[in-house]
């Protein structure tokens, strides 16, 4: 507990020094948010199951019609993020999307927090065994865009350090490089998915500019449970929200897009 103590609080002091303008109270406030986190963490126990997560106030109780829009979404990850962007973009769809977490907080908003996430409820407990040909490279390293809503940007705090070593590099003949381009031989200032100087989410990017339309409803801790299927096509999602069970039904699709092991 003492090493992760000195971890974020050497991070805080990184954040305040990427920000100049940086308030006393500011800095006062991510030292309590901190605190509160790590205290929490302490009493933090790892689900042994999935039960807590399908827990209903009623077992006898029907299900809720929660009704029918033109897409439903069940997942409001990088994928489920941006299709729910994208598909109400031209206001003509009804777009329900299920997210089975929470909001995003201050504390989620910290880059290079994730590690001590995983004493908290933001871990779901999935358990699995090494794999032999997990994270392979990938076939084409290939380019990324410089004007997208997903931001990815230099570290805005560089100690006089690195400008010496990134120096020393180029003087021996090394490239100075952008490694999330195409060549990844070099070197190069730390870079993370941030925009001024907070962590910079599928959510921030493709969600909260959308939420100001009419025709999309997001709702958190909705747990998708069951799929409906007619005729080999999928129609009705059931969800599990607050202790109650919903249903909701879709005119043209049921996107299931719960990551890698919720998607069946």
């Amino acid at each position: 507990m003492k090493n992760i103590i000195i971890l974020c609080f050497a991070t805080l002091l990184v954040l305040s020094k990427q920000d100049q303008e940086a308030s006393k109270e500011s800095v006062q406030y991510y030292q309590s948010l901190l605190k509160y986190f790590l205290k929490n963490s302490s009493k933090w126990e790892k689900p042994k199951d999935s039960r807590k997560f399908f827990k209903l106030k009623n077992e006898q109780d029907e299900a809720v019609n929660h009704g029918h829009y033109h897409f439903i979404i069940v997942g409001a990850g990088v994928a489920g993020s941006v299709l729910a962007n994208r598909l109400t973009e031209s206001g003509k769809f009804q777009v329900l999307l299920l997210e089975a977490g929470g909001p995003e907080n201050d504390f989620t908003d910290v880059p290079g927090f994730a590690p001590y996430l995983a004493r908290s409820d933001f871990n779901w407990g999935y358990k699995t065994i090494p794999q032999n040909n997990s994270c392979l490279d990938l076939e084409d390293p290939g380019y990324h865009g410089k004007d997208g809503p997903l931001s990815v940007e230099y570290v805005k705090y560089q100690p006089e350090v690195l400008k010496i070593f990134l120096e020393a590099a180029k003087q021996r003949g090394q490239n100075i490089l952008d490694y999330n381009g195409q060549n990844q031989n070099g070197y190069s200032t730390f870079q993370s998915m941030t925009r001024n100087g907070k962590r910079c989410s599928a959510n921030k990017a493709f969600i909260k500019p959308a939420m100001n339309r009419e025709n999309l409803e997001l709702l958190y801790r909705a747990l998708g449970v069951k799929i409906f299927i007619r005729n080999k096509t999928a129609f009705r999602i059931e969800f599990i929200r607050e202790g109650k069970k919903y249903r909701a039904t879709a005119s043209k699709e049921v996107i299931i897009s719960g990551g890698t092991i919720n998607s069946p």
